[in-house]
C-alpha cells in the first residue's frame, strides 16, 4: 500500500482541483502524473489553491491553455521540494515581449526575475524542425562536488551545460573529464564521464549504436585498479520513447564491449525504462549475468 501510495498517475481527471483533493490523501506521494487539459476550468490563478505535498520531488503535467505568466504564477503554487518538473505544451507564444530577451532570433521567456532569482539556468538547441528549451539548476554542480563521487557519469549533456561544468573549480582540480567542448556529440546533447584524476585510465572509447535515430552511444572507460584487475566503466543513453526493440539492441552492443576482456564492470546511464517496468525484467532476463542495482 505504501508503494502505491508514493506514485499517482491520473488518466481521467477533469480539474486541478480534483487533483488537489485526491492528493490530500496520499500525504507520502513522491511522484505524480497528471493528465493534459486539466488547466481549462483556471480562470484566476491567483485564487488557485497550493499543492501541499512535502514528499512530492516529480511532477509531470500537461498545459494546453495556461499562458507564460501564469505558468510561472502555477510553478509559485507548488509547495514541495520538486527534483524534476515535465510540463508539456505551455504557450510559450502568450506573454508580453518587454518583459523577456531575445536569444538567437527567439524570445527566451526564461529570461524573466522568476528564473533568475531561483538561480536556475537556461539553454536553447536550435535544430532545423524544432527548438529545446532546457531549464536546469545552478545546484547540479553543488551535487556534483558534495557527492565526492570518484566517477560520475552523465546524460543529456548539451554543450553549454558541460562548458559550465568544465569551469568549475572542483572539477578542474578533481576529474578528468571525457570532453570538454562537447564537438564530438552526436547530436544536440551527449554522454560525459567524469572520472578522479587519481585513478589511472588505460582506455576510453565512444562507441556509436549504429541504428539510433536519436544520436545515442556508450562512453567507456577502463580503469586499472592494479596489475592484474582493471574494472571498465560506462555510461549511456539509451533510445527513447516506443523503442523497446532498439534499447534491446543498443544493450547487446554495450554488453559486447564489455566483454572484450575479462574483468568488472559497471554500465550507468538513462535507460528510457523504469526499475518497476516489465521491460526491466525482460532485459535482464536477456542478459542474465548483468545485476540490477
Amino acid at each position: 500500500m505504501d508503494r502505491i501510495k508514493r506514485k499517482l498517475t491520473l488518466y481521467t481527471v477533469d480539474t486541478w482541483n480534483d487533483i488537489l483533493i485526491l492528493t490530500s490523501y496520499t500525504s507520502n506521494l513522491r511522484r505524480l502524473i497528471t493528465p493534459c487539459g486539466m488547466d481549462r476550468d483556471i480562470e484566476d490563478i491567483e485564487t488557485l489553491l497550493p499543492l501541499q505535498l512535502s514528499t512530492l520531488t516529480y511532477l509531470r503535467t500537461c498545459f494546453n491553455y495556461l499562458n507564460f505568466h501564469q505558468f510561472e504564477m502555477f510553478i509559485k503554487k507548488i509547495n514541495s521540494p520538486l527534483k524534476i518538473l515535465h510540463v508539456e505544451d505551455v504557450n510559450f507564444q502568450r506573454f508580453s515581449p518587454s518583459d523577456y530577451l531575445i536569444y538567437s532570433g527567439k524570445l527566451n521567456p526564461f529570461s524573466s526575475s522568476f528564473w533568475i532569482d531561483r538561480r536556475w539556468f537556461f539553454e536553447v538547441e536550435i535544430d532545423i524542425n524544432f527548438v529545446n528549451y532546457i531549464v536546469r539548476p545552478y545546484n547540479l554542480c553543488d551535487i556534483l562536488n558534495k557527492s565526492q563521487a570518484q566517477i560520475i557519469g552523465l546524460q543529456e549533456m548539451t554543450k553549454n551545460t558541460l562548458q559550465q561544468l568544465a569551469s568549475q573549480s572542483f572539477v578542474k582540480e578533481r576529474y578528468y573529464l571525457s570532453y570538454i567542448d562537447g564537438r564530438t556529440f552526436n547530436s544536440w546533447y551527449g554522454v560525459v564521464l567524469l572520472i578522479d584524476i587519481r585513478l589511472h585510465i588505460s582506455n576510453i572509447n565512444l562507441i556509436d549504436f549504429p541504428q539510433s535515430t536519436m544520436g545515442r552511444r556508450l562512453i567507456l572507460a577502463e580503469i586499472k585498479l592494479d596489475q592484474n584487475e582493471i574494472v571498465r566503466i560506462g555510461t549511456v543513453h539509451l533510445e527513447s520513447l516506443d523503442n523497446k526493440e532498439q534499447r534491446s539492441c543498443q544493450l547487446d552492443i554495450c554488453q559486447k564491449e564489455f566483454n572484450h576482456s575479462s574483468g568488472s564492470y559497471i554500465l550507468m546511464g538513462d535507460f528510457n525504462f523504469r526499475g518497476d517496468d516489465q521491460e526491466n525484467i525482460d532485459q535482464f532476463n536477456r542478459l542474465q549475468k548483468w545485476i540490477d542495482v
